[in-house]
């Protein structure tokens, strides 16, 4: 799953970093931390004539002093079948020791790189994803993480089946911190001072472009970024400002919270005033503990903004 993102804001870069700038700014953050923690984070929303399927797939891998380790978290919605049960939601060995580069896998083969075309394909079942060069769409930074976000066109052959759709792709590196095996003082303080909870849109709209947007908790007093969006139009990136997030209904979950099942956001941009209303049709826990879970549903919605509206789906993961 995507790790929460708490952090104070110093550059937000909407299109202006280069893949090659990425990498280097991702090198230079873990060159020296005896604890350092990398993700790559695929979320597919696709969509044929036989309804919507989505696919998520985060390839973590961490170090902790000499001890390297790697799991993958995977998530698979068809609408007509529910959700489906797929290998490798699993720890596995590093024995390369990998931290920027994608370790070996006994689940997932691949081939390529997020920027020049990536494949990626399961070993134990008919599932295979192809993604075309992703595109950066917006780079946030401090001084120990680095959260990148872009998208493109995709396809999921899944048993078969070819459905056409777009991938969002969270990078994530962090130094002083690995959520797979160690944490150091540094990053051991901001964990315990950082409120924590997450709740993140990765759509899709009915035309073949991009949607996206989280909410992390704390704020802008806690020196935090809470909200972070992005809108691809015709290939061009909006990086959406002052977005308002609010979640309209929620469900019973088994402990002494809710699970949010439909929000809407608010906010003002290059062509105006915009409106999304979005809604759980699905909804899979993950992880739940008393206090909190974890949980991935199928979301499907409207997004009026300017002369306007269309229709969008895909995921929504929740951290309570």
């Amino acid at each position: 799953m995507a790790a929460v993102l708490l952090l104070a804001v110093q550059a937000v870069h909407a299109d202006d970093r280069t893949p090659e700038e990425i990498a280097a700014a991702a090198g230079a953050l873990v060159a020296s931390a005896e604890v350092a923690y990398v993700s790559d984070y695929l979320s597919f929303a696709g969509r044929d004539e036989r309804g919507v399927v989505l696919f998520a797939l985060d390839t973590n891998r961490g170090r902790a002093g000499a001890a390297y380790q790697a799991e993958h978290f995977v998530a698979l919605y068809d609408a007509t079948a529910g959700w489906i049960d797929v290998p490798g939601y699993d720890e596995f060995p590093n024995t390369e020791e990998r931290l920027l580069e994608w370790p070996a896998s006994p689940y997932f083969e691949a081939s390529g790189g997020p920027f020049e075309g990536l494949e990626v394909t399961s070993t134990t079942m008919a599932l295979a994803l192809a993604v075309e060069p992703l595109v950066p769409r917006v780079t946030v930074q401090d001084e120990r993480t680095l959260f990148s976000l872009a998208s493109a066109g995709a396809t999921l052959e899944i048993g078969g089946r070819l459905v056409r759709g777009r991938v969002i792709y969270e990078y994530l590196v962090m130094a002083d911190a690995n959520r797979l095996g160690g944490v150091s003082l540094a990053g051991l303080w901001r964990r315990l001072t950082a409120p924590s909870g997450f709740q993140g849109l990765y759509l899709a709209t009915a035309d073949g472009d991009d949607l996206y947007l989280h909410e992390t908790a704390g704020g802008a007093a806690a020196g935090l970024a809470p909200t972070l969006a992005f809108l691809v139009s015709g290939g061009d990136t909006e990086v959406l400002r002052d977005v308002h997030l609010e979640v309209v209904d929620h469900a019973f979950a088994p402990g002494l919270f809710r699970w949010p099942r439909a929000w809407r956001a608010a906010w003002r941009g290059e062509r105006g005033a915009a409106a999304l209303s979005v809604a759980a049709t699905a909804h899979d826990t993950q992880k739940s503990w008393v206090i909190g879970g974890f949980a991935m549903q199928a979301v499907e919605g409207t997004l009026r903004y300017g002369d306007r509206e269309v229709a969008v789906f895909g995921f929504g993961e929740l951290i309570r």
